[in-house]
Order: structure tokens, then C-alpha cells, then sequence
């Protein structure tokens, strides 16, 4: 197989992905699937990344830039689903007034991003964003590389996501900061799709590979997400405190960090296991 050939079958089947979820991301009363097509966008961008050689590097960086632009977009709805479910998850922490508060001020802003994301869906810019998808299946804006053998491309590329992972887990030291874990996490997906998309080719290990990244992945984005959760509940808290001057949020704030550090810790001990799986099946499969 050449590099062209996987390109092809890549381009078929996620943009057939993305056009599948379109319809249930218009539906208001389905929030997963505006989730689902904010997936398929960012799982082609990262393909995208991976198989960058091959590609005519303008017509790259417009469809990274386009569907980086999409995942943006579609995320603030999750977020704010990962916000709430988060609140359901430390509301036993405060009292029921201060809970109420904070869902209503969520589900507020909740609606209006899903008025955003319909106009979103309905915009010159996301429709010719799809147009140029659609386009692209048929004819892929590719480069003089794409004639390479498709396992060259594929054993080189994973083993180049491995090895820059593996040097940014090194560099973070035994306590990464959270940034530098979100680095970590965003080398893990590109390893893990790497590894995915080379496994039609280079077999079971990679497979292996592909789904370690993936724990890795789900691990650090859990922990993202109370990071992220922290940091929301203390400025809403201020805010709050200054409307209400008298509120006593002290004894709240301090069980909630309490809770969410606590499990934040935990996840950061849990993600290393399945990092190190990666790492010796890369080894054996690669020589390296």
C-alpha cells in the first residue's frame, strides 16, 4: 500500500463520520450529539497531523486551522456538561443554596452555546468547511510524498510520536505540573492515533500500543477536567462572595479543593502504568 491509499480510506471513512453526526448536532434536544461531531472533527484533525508528510502543506493548514476552529467551537457545550456533572459530583460539599446558584448560572450559559452552536451549523464558514471535507474525499490535496510506501510512513511516524512522548514524560520529572500534563496528554493522543492508523499495517502490537494511549488519554483528561473545575468553582465562589459579602464560603471552598486535589492526585499516580505499556510494546515493535 502507498501513503495515498491510507490517506484515502482515512479521508472516507471520517469525514463519512463527521457527515453522520451532523444531523444529531442540529438536534437541540440531544447534547451528545453535538459531542459526537465535535469528536469526529478533532480525531480528523489529529489523522490529519499524523499523516502531515503527505499532504500539500497550504491546503493542510487550512483544514487543520477550519477543524480546529469547529472543535473549538463545539467544545464550550461540553464544557459546560463536564462543568455540571462536576457540580452534581461536589454539591454534597456546600449548601443547597450555593449549589442551586451555581446550576442555574450553568444551564443559563448552557443555553445560549447551544443557540450559538445552531447558528454555527448553519453559517457560510461550517458549510464550506463540509464542501471542502467532501471535496477532499475524492480528491485529496496531497503531496509529491504520497507514493511512499505506506509502511515507511507508518513505522517512521509512530515511532516519532513514541520517542517525543516518551522525551516530554522524562523532561516532566516525577511531578509534572498540570500544564505540563496536558502536554503529556495531547503527545498521548497523537501517539494513540498513530499507532491506531498504522495497526491496519504493522499489526496486534500496535493495536496494543493504540490502546494504552488511550487510557493514558481518558486518565489525564479526567484529571484535566477537575483542574479545570477547580479553577471554575474558586472564581465563581469569588464572584459570589463579592454580590454577597456576608456569604460564608470558606468551609465549601475548602472541602471541595479537598475532594477534587484528593482525586487529582490519585489520577496522576494512575496514567504512568499504561504510558510505560506503550513505551515497551513501542519498543518491541519498532526497535526503539
Amino acid at each position: 500500500m502507498t501513503a495515498e491509499e491510507i490517506v484515502r480510506q482515512l479521508l472516507g471513512n471520517e469525514v463519512g463520520n463527521l457527515l453522520r453526526n451532523d444531523p444529531g448536532a442540529r438536534e437541540r434536544r440531544d447534547p451528545e450529539g453535538v459531542h459526537q461531531l465535535r469528536v469526529s472533527a478533532r480525531r480528523l484533525r489529529t489523522e490529519l497531523v499524523v499523516l502531515a508528510s503527505v499532504f500539500d502543506q497550504a491546503a493542510l493548514r487550512h483544514l487543520l486551522s477550519e477543524l480546529r476552529w469547529l472543535g473549538r467551537a463545539l467544545g464550550k457545550p461540553r464544557d459546560l456538561d463536564i462543568r455540571i456533572t462536576m457540580l452534581d459530583h461536589v454539591q454534597g460539599d456546600m449548601p443547597p443554596w450555593l449549589a442551586r446558584t451555581l446550576a442555574q448560572r450553568l444551564e443559563l450559559q448552557k443555553a445560549d452555546e447551544i443557540v450559538h452552536v445552531q447558528r454555527l451549523l448553519a453559517s457560510d464558514r461550517y458549510r464550506h468547511l463540509i464542501t471542502t471535507l467532501t471535496d477532499a474525499v475524492v480528491r485529496p490535496p496531497l503531496s509529491g510524498h504520497a507514493q511512499v510506501p505506506a509502511f515507511d510512513m507508518l513505522h517512521t511516524g509512530l515511532g516519532d510520536a513514541l520517542a517525543t512522548l516518551a522525551a516530554k514524560v522524562e523532561a516532566s520529572g516525577p511531578r509534572p505540573a498540570y500544564e505540563q500534563l496536558h502536554e503529556i496528554r495531547i503527545l498521548a493522543k497523537k501517539g494513540r492515533y498513530s499507532a491506531a492508523i498504522a495497526a491496519t499495517l504493522l499489526g496486534e502490537q500496535a493495536k496494543i500500543i493504540a490502546n494504552s494511549l488511550e487510557q493514558v488519554q481518558n486518565i489525564l483528561g479526567e484529571l484535566h477536567d477537575r483542574v479545570v473545575v477547580l479553577h471554575y468553582l474558586n472564581e465563581e465562589f469569588d464572584s459570589i462572595l463579592i454580590e454577597q459579602p456576608s456569604a460564608d464560603l470558606g468551609k465549601s471552598r475548602a472541602s471541595v479543593e479537598r475532594k477534587l486535589e484528593r482525586e487529582i492526585g490519585r489520577l496522576n499516580l494512575q496514567w504512568r502504568q499504561p504510558c510505560g505499556e506503550a513505551r515497551r510494546h513501542g519498543t518491541a515493535l519498532l526497535g526503539r
